[in-house]
Formats: structure tokens, C-alpha cells, sequence
């Protein structure tokens, strides 16, 4: 027995159904493989670029004449950003501790061990320094073990000596 006209036609088109089935199920296999990547990546760097950013904020906030210092809390490097409020100065301290980013908000001339301040995010390690130009660089090794630094000119000039 010959198949017919209607036969072979829908046979045909069950073959290309598929075909069709398959090469759509080979794109969405490779934009999974494609999306875990690219969040596998972006979960890596969120914690040394949030850290940046995050201190590059606070530094805007708080750039003005003499008000951004690197200092230490207890045997931690910091950085030190005042303010005036009331007519006395407080510091906030950014600094990392135990695998933390730690913030501490105090009046000046009191004394904090590392311990007292508020966790921020985890990261393995924070740097503060003034490059040869002036600029504040601030460098994070985050929980990955990869560095982001910002390198930052402030409005007021210069950080203030220690």
C-alpha cells in the first residue's frame, strides 16, 4: 500500500513540528546556561563593587574642608568622615572588621574598639590611601576574593592628615 497525498503531508509536518521542538528547547537550554553565568558573575562582584560605592557615597556626603580623614578603630585602617551637627562633631567611621564592612557613628574624642560598630556588608578586606594626585583610593577585596577600588577627588582638596 502507496501512502497518500494526505499521509505523507502529515508526516511532514509532524517532522517539522520536531524539529521545531527541538531547536527551541536547544535555545532555552543555552540562555539558562547564558543566564546562570551572567548571575554567577554578578553575585561574585556585588560585594567589592557595593562596598565602593557604598563608601563613595558616604565620601560625597561628607567632603568638605578637613572632614575626610583615614584614621584607625582600634588596630583596623578607617576612614574617619566628620560633621558638625549642634554645635558638636561627630565621626563616621567605615573600616572592616571580622569579614565585615563595619559603620560606627560617635562623637569625637571617644574611643571604639572594632567590635562596636554596625556591620554593612561582608568583605575580606578595606584600604584606604592618598595616591601621588591627591585622590582618595579606596580598595575592597570582597567575599570572592576579587578587588574593586574608586579612586575619588574630593571638592575640598585633600584628606585631612591623621
Amino acid at each position: 500500500m502507496r501512502p497518500t497525498g494526505r499521509a505523507t503531508g502529515a508526516a511532514a509536518s509532524l517532522l517539522l513540528f520536531c524539529a521545531f521542538t527541538a531547536c527551541l528547547l536547544l535555545v532555552l537550554a543555552s540562555g539558562a546556561g547564558a543566564y546562570r553565568d551572567i548571575r554567577q558573575v554578578g553575585e561574585e562582584c556585588f560585594s567589592e563593587n557595593t562596598c565602593v560605592s557604598y563608601i563613595a557615597t558616604k565620601v560625597r556626603h561628607y567632603d568638605s574642608a578637613g572632614d575626610v580623614q583615614i584614621g584607625r578603630i582600634g588596630d583596623a585602617q578607617a576612614l574617619q568622615l566628620r560633621e558638625v551637627i549642634d554645635g558638636e562633631v561627630y565621626v563616621t567611621s567605615l573600616y572592616c572588621s571580622d569579614g565585615q564592612v563595619m559603620e560606627l557613628f560617635y562623637p569625637e574624642g571617644l574611643e571604639f574598639s572594632p567590635e562596636d560598630g554596625t556591620p554593612v556588608l561582608a568583605a575580606q578586606s578595606l584600604d584606604f590611601d592618598v595616591t601621588p594626585d591627591g585622590l582618595l583610593r579606596v580598595s575592597c577585596i570582597g567575599t570572592s576574593g576579587k578587588e574593586a577600588s574608586v579612586e575619588l577627588s574630593l571638592r575640598s582638596g585633600e584628606v585631612a592628615p591623621s
